[in-house]
């Protein structure tokens, strides 16, 4: 079995130069998944639906780093597709799938500085709903990291 890298706060920060840039066909895909995952995420909340742009943009943010950790490309995109990686986290969660390979300290830092800046773009949002609309945004963010870390480790 392959040896399992830990990602650290240092990695974060030189994989954010290296994000790939994906286009056409490729990101076609990741776009549509992205609105989808961050439409269902927000469903039955109508007072942070107005995020739905923000939580696409946060999925994919997650995608692309962790293809980013890997040195990988932007053709990854559709590995990480053909990968059982969404069974897997549905299995066994995006936090274990994301500890295997991550310093969580390090997770929470990113994650947070991505959920702070996308919520800060929706106007108009009490308190309340934009500590549910961060907190929904952190999950996808998540999501997209842990989908990215698995398509390209297995």
């Amino acid at each position: 079995m392959e040896e399992l890298r830990d990602f650290t706060e240092r990695d974060f920060f030189r994989a954010l130069d290296r994000l790939p840039d994906v286009r056409g066909d490729e990101l076609d895909r990741l776009t549509f998944a992205a609105v989808s995952l961050a439409a269902d995420a927000m469903a039955g909340d109508e007072g942070i639906s107005t995020g739905a742009v923000q939580g696409a943009g946060a999925f994919i943010s997650g995608v692309l780093l962790a293809i980013a950790l890997n040195d990988g490309e932007a053709s990854d995109v559709d590995r990480i597709w053909l990968s059982d990686g969404a069974t897997e986290i549905s299995a066994r969660g995006r936090h274990a799938v994301i500890a295997e390979r991550c310093d969580l300290q390090a997770v929470a830092m990113v994650e947070g500085a991505y959920a702070d800046k996308l919520a800060a773009q929706v106007h108009g949002l009490s308190d309340d709903e934009s500590g549910r609309l961060r907190d929904v945004l952190v999950r996808l963010f998540e999501s997209g990291l842990a989908l990215g870390l698995l398509g390209e480790g297995g």
